[in-house]
């Protein structure tokens, strides 16, 4: 994942976030933590999206940009509907490409957190009432980004899915 000074960030294996200050050529990014620069390794390291800076999504945008382009729908080889109908998109990233070998935990955050924005976009766009975003339950990183993600989204609610049938792993989102 590229940084640039200035960047807000957050630790995978660790709560906080702080901000950019220098990108060092070893692979390392020194980041200001209430007022202290400390050095992390970029792959510890995850973009912090701001709402000033990419305002909030509504519905009515995502469907008139949808229609617009001629951006593909979700693939369907991602999606499956559960027994009540409901639209299921997985998150996990063994199921987004074949192989995650080289890359390190910000990018494969990345690459989830970019398909579960194509999830929430057609779902939008196909005016599903319901679906649910399987992130599975781990170390909580991918719950929490998701759950950022969706903050930014208009005419939406969420929660946790269904705790019988998924576990903490799953969040349940009611499009408005």
């Amino acid at each position: 994942m590229e940084f640039s000074i200035g960047d807000k960030v957050r630790f995978l294996d660790e709560k906080g976030e702080g901000k950019v200050v220098e990108i060092r050529p070893n692979g390392h990014v020194i980041v200001e933590i209430d007022g202290m620069d400390f050095p992390f390794p970029a792959a510890q390291l995850v973009k912090v999206l701001e709402v000033e800076q990419y305002g909030h999504i509504s519905v009515r945008e995502v469907v008139r940009e949808k229609e617009a382009s001629d951006k593909k729908s979700v693939p369907a080889k991602r999606t499956s509907r559960s027994k009540d109908g409901v639209k299921e998109f997985d998150l996990h990233i063994h199921n987004l490409i074949d192989s995650h070998r080289g890359l390190n935990n910000g990018q494969m955050l990345q690459m989830q957190l970019d398909y579960c924005a194509e999830c929430m976009e057609q779902a939008i766009y196909d005016k599903e009432e319901r679906i649910i975003l399987i992130h599975g339950i781990g170390q909580g990183v991918l719950k929490t980004e998701v759950r950022k993600l969706l903050s930014f989204y208009h005419g939406i609610e969420f929660h946790d899915a269904s705790y019988q049938r998924y576990g903490y792993g799953a969040t349940e989102v009611i499009i408005h």
